[in-house]
């Protein structure tokens, strides 16, 4: 039997070298080392730029800034004379204007700002006024969290998850299609129907190579983005999990067309579905319930656990979950196999 397994993983293997499957990984896995080190910044600033003229007696805004030791991080934003501000605004679309007088703030605005932005501004400025003594102290209030507060993940990292969940996705489910239709096509699946070799078999060396494959790539982009922080472990584990899942439901549902042209068109509709849950991902007030259902969610929130240690529970739920439907895919993956690809095997 484990003659057998090996002979299949080595033909399956050359298959695999031959369409260029490990330097896609490769590729691919580098390429998101490259944009998460070097292009994806650590914070994108969505809100406008402030520039900032202070008319006030003794300019107490520019003192006040001073005190606090946040004179670099202005650096640029005050300017000396409104026509300086104006010549500002005129040049950067996405930037305000901020005008401090004694008991009297005035904000410039380009007109397409986002009302709640504005108000979050306002909020700031009427902290400041309050600060420097041009209004009344504020009430002050006591904060509560929900768990343990952890530091802010940079936005590079944050997406992380998000490229593990999706390309672990298409890589397993794409490329063990393209095995199973190559055969097709070359006529070595009737030949193995009448060899030594069997379902178990022929499913066990396609599935574990595409998946060690995803794991691979999972370990590139995790390896050279994040070092050794996170827990290993943990990380294998759910990346095995996750790879062996989508490689089975790749091949299962392969089975069910003629050729590569057809299946594609299936496979790019699953590739969007699995794409709805990254909107819940990046914004968490977004809540669809229907989203949770779909693979990549709890793929996404478990890795971030993994990687960054949120304080949120659930990777071991998500493993007994996983190790289920593996469980399931696998016992209608054989039987499909076993019927419609090697129904007339000896």
């Amino acid at each position: 039997m484990l003659n057998k397994i090996l002979n299949m993983l080595k033909l399956d293997a050359k298959i695999m070298l031959r369409n260029g499957f490990l330097w896609v990984v490769l590729g691919m896995s580098l390429f998101y080392v490259i944009l998460v080190r070097f292009v994806i910044p650590e914070e994108l600033k969505l809100t406008p730029v402030e520039y900032i003229l202070d008319n006030t007696t003794g300019y107490q805004v520019v003192e006040y800034f001073s005190d606090i030791d946040e004179v670099e991080k202005m650096e640029g934003r005050f300017v000396a004379t409104r026509e300086e501000l104006m010549e500002q605004l005129e040049g950067n679309g996405r930037s305000l204007g901020i005008v401090f007088e004694d008991h009297q703030v005035t904000v410039i605005r380009q007109g397409y700002e986002n009302n709640e932005n504005i108000n979050l501004l306002v909020a700031s400025i009427d902290e400041v006024m309050k600060e420097i003594g041009l209004a009344e102290r504020p009430v002050y209030y006591e904060y509560e969290f929900l768990r343990n507060r952890t530091e802010i993940i940079p936005l590079n990292k944050y997406l992380i998850p998000v490229f593990l969940a999706t390309d672990v996705a298409m890589l397993g489910f794409f490329f063990v299609a393209v095995m199973m239709f190559q055969e097709k096509k070359e006529g070595s699946i009737a030949a193995y129907r009448v060899s030594p070799g069997g379902t178990f078999t022929y499913m066990l060396s396609k599935i574990l190579l595409n998946t060690l494959l995803s794991v691979l790539f999972g370990w590139i982009l995790a390896v050279f983005t994040l070092g050794f922080t996170f827990n290993y472990l943990h990380y294998t584990i759910i990346i095995f999990l996750v790879a062996l899942f989508i490689s089975i439901l790749g091949l299962l549902i392969s089975l069910f067309f003629k050729d590569i042209s057809e299946f594609i068109y299936v496979a790019m509709i699953i590739f969007v579905v699995l794409s709805f849950p990254i909107a819940a991902y990046l914004y968490p007030s977004l809540s669809v319930p229907f989203f949770r259902f779909i693979p990549s969610y709890p793929v996404m929130f478990t890795i971030r656990e993994i990687l960054f240690t949120t304080g949120k529970s659930g990777i071991l739920e998500y493993s007994i979950i996983l190790l289920i439907q593996i469980t399931i895919a696998s016992i209608l993956c054989y039987k499909v196999v076993d019927r419609k690809l090697l129904k007339n095997r000896k």
